[in-house]
């Protein structure tokens, strides 16, 4: 199960919907937007849905070939999808052919298992060191973002699923009715989407093995989408041992026990008991604390200006409450406060340790082309001729 992305309300629950909509189907698009297909084969004639004249057309595209075989299937206004097709993985033959999907079930890192009250999960075979690569998986549908604003009925989001399911390879089909439907059994295709869809640029993707990760709030991976290689990435961020569960947070990191709880029970379906959550009353409560001071050090740290309250060692404790929380991930932000702190008094050695720090925390979990890691790059590089050097020295 991942990040469910898309309200309960658009989804439907009744599989006769696509009986209601039979007269407002477009069959084929491909005549109309011949010109904008020019280089790209779909495997398939779209499929488009028009409400009306003046309504938005929305289509099914879909390649078979893309990633060796694994496929994917786009649901897009044709001007979007035109934009989304240009990239090199789906415009260049070759790398349409020659890249992976990487929707294996099992590896010399990990396979997937029966977990009691957790269902399907991922756990590792091996011991798995910090920064080590664990998945690198291309999506087999990808959703417009907006479509979900947009005039129709559910009977329409219920036919634009199902043919986006039931045109993919088989192997990936049977992987996606495989996945978690969140509780629900009416819709088989948008149960299962809104389950396990992931919110990356102007779509909404799903990556089927990638989802089979549960839930902690103190995750030993962290994810983020590689725009170059087309790809959700999956880094370890702490040693984890084998026979232990993979996990992965699917909230954000700074929220308090009662939020969080209850944005997991309303929006997935399910109770937390992960050491955070099941920790005594005592623990959480000091757990909450630690997570009100962080934001309150952040705030102040944000503050560039000559009358502040932030100092180095104001840095200094916001690292440890980050790892006081076991967050690894998003600890980046505190080293590079600290790297920032330093270069701002002037002190060169210490500035460069905490954006060596930041870098490496930063690389695992937004990427390396995360404005945060270039920036901690460019400082780490030279901190005399950063921007941020002696800039609030008197």
């Amino acid at each position: 199960m991942a990040t469910s992305v898309v309200p309960e309300s658009l989804l439907s629950r009744n599989p006769h919907f696509r009986n209601e909509i039979a007269d407002m189907i477009w069959p084929s698009c491909w005549e109309e937007d011949l010109d904008v297909w020019t280089g790209h084969a779909w495997s398939y004639t779209p499929l488009c849905i028009s409400v009306n004249a003046t309504d938005p057309q929305l289509c099914v595209y879909t390649d078979t070939v893309f990633a060796n075989g694994g496929g994917i299937s786009i649901v897009a206004q044709p001007s979007m999808a035109r934009q989304l097709t240009k990239h090199p993985m789906l415009q260049t033959p070759g790398l349409r052919v020659q890249s992976s999907g990487n929707h294996q079930k099992s590896t010399d890192q990990y396979e997937m298992q029966s977990l009691p009250g957790r269902g399907i999960g991922v756990v590792a075979k091996s011991k798995l060191e910090r920064g080590t690569l664990l998945m690198s998986e291309t999506p087999i549908i990808a959703f417009q973002q907006d479509t979900m604003k947009m005039p129709g009925s559910l009977g329409e989001l219920f036919l634009l699923h199902k043919t986006a399911v039931e045109r993919l390879p088989p192997k990936s089909r049977d992987t996606y009715m495989s996945m978690d439907d969140g509780g629900f059994v009416a819709d088989f295709y948008g149960d299962r989407f809104e389950s396990n869809a992931f919110n990356v640029l102007d779509y909404v993707l799903v990556f089927p093995m990638i989802a089979r990760i549960n839930h902690d709030c103190r995750p030993n991976i962290e994810y983020y989408f590689d725009r170059k290689s087309f790809s959700n990435q999956v880094h370890v961020l702490r040693t984890i041992q084998p026979g232990e569960e993979i996990t992965g947070s699917y909230i954000s990191h700074d929220m308090p026990f009662e939020k969080r709880s209850e944005r997991l029970r309303d929006q997935w379906g399910f109770t937390c008991t992960c050491a955070a959550c099941s920790a005594s009353r005592e623990a959480i409560e000091a757990s909450d604390n630690r997570l009100k001071q962080m934001k309150q050090f952040e705030e102040e740290l944000e503050q560039i200006k000559s009358r502040r309250t932030a100092l180095t060692e104001t840095a200094e404790r916001l690292i440890s409450l980050y790892e006081e929380e076991n967050i690894h991930g998003p600890i980046a932000k505190a080293y590079e406060f600290a790297a920032l702190e330093y270069s701002y008094a002037g002190h060169k050695w210490k500035a460069k340790r905490y954006a060596k720090m930041a870098v490496d925390a930063g690389r695992l979990w937004r990427g390396p082309s995360d404005p945060g890691v270039k920036r901690m790059e460019a400082l780490l590089e030279n901190p005399e001729i950063h921007p941020s050097w002696r800039r609030l020295s008197s």
